[in-house]
């Protein structure tokens, strides 16, 4: 017997997010396979970029490469990879990770003579620890998604200790068994495979720790049968009307940071200041050395 479905497009490489400093190249490299030969095409903001000397496609034989050059702090945005053929589609999400360049990069500068030594110095180190309550810098968008097809939320988090994240339908929390999850390198990922009707409804995800929490969510709308009147006004509302506001949300302000200086001086010992916005604490400790009295 002969399923449609099982002959729509799959990713056997699935693309990855990236990172690239302001004026570097990114490549997305995945490769697709079906039994009818696949069409693949990549969307930003619902619009596919145009080609040009900075918006590239390649191909060879089964792998694709799309290829941003010379990436700008603008490109930070996740990006839609679409494999589809007459028999089905399928999409994989992408973040684009773009950081200013640094103002200065000090050169290096080799010792020409090397100083050997039998004694240390007397020198100071300072260690400067920043840690902050979780913050989102990237919010869940939402998705309207086809019958059967895998649904991908993707959001961008910072925040020192690392987070824990969980995930809620409505207010059921999610199972990392039923629903493939990742938190690696600030990007938090969650799929739904073989959506369903039953699937659509607001998604949250919250982060937390011990100096704090955030969370973002969105909606998700499964087309299929038995969508609502609300679910069909934002699906227009999403994909026709053209209006920002319905895709992108607000960011809240930073938290202010935790920053712990540690000095440590030579055998006296160290002492450690903990700032918070305007209020800081300072404690020292000096350890015993008896052993050293004459």
């Amino acid at each position: 017997m002969f399923y449609r479905r099982q002959a729509a497009p799959r990713f056997v490489i699935k693309p990855q997010s990236a990172f690239a400093y302001e004026g570097q190249s990114v490549k997305f490299t995945c490769r697709a396979i079906a039994i009818a030969a696949p069409t693949l095409s990549w969307s930003h903001n619902n619009q596919e970029p145009r080609e040009s000397v900075k918006f590239m496609k390649r191909y060879h034989g089964d792998d694709y490469t799309f290829i941003i050059n010379r990436v700008k702090l603008e490109d930070r945005e996740e990006y839609i990879i679409r494999a589809e053929n007459h028999y089905g589609y399928r999409e994989e999400v992408v973040f684009l990770n773009v950081q200013p360049l640094p103002r200065e990069i000090p050169k290096y500068r080799p010792e020409l003579h090397p100083v050997h030594r039998r004694e240390p110095l007397g020198y100071n180190v300072w260690l400067e620890t920043i840690k902050s309550a979780p913050s989102f810098t990237f919010l869940l968008r939402p998705r309207v998604i086809q019958i059967r097809q895998t649904c991908k939320l993707l959001c961008c988090l910072n925040g020192n200790p690392m987070s824990t994240v969980k995930w809620y339908k409505d207010r059921e929390e999610l199972s990392k068994y039923n629903y493939p999850m990742s938190n690696a390198d600030g990007v938090v990922t969650m799929e739904i495979v073989d959506c369903k009707p039953e699937d659509s409804g607001k998604y949250r995800c919250v982060a937390s720790n011990k100096h704090g929490k955030d969370e973002t969510s969105c909606v998700v709308i499964v087309e299929g049968t038995g969508e609502t009147k609300e679910q069909v006004k934002l699906v227009h509302d999403l994909l026709h009307s053209g209006d920002r506001r319905f895709i992108e949300q607000p960011l809240k302000p930073t938290p202010p940071p935790i920053v712990t200086i540690h000095k440590s001086s030579g055998y006296s010992g160290y002492s450690s200041t903990t700032t918070q916005g305007q209020s800081s604490s300072t404690s020292s400790y000096i350890p015993k050395c008896d052993h050293l009295k004459t």
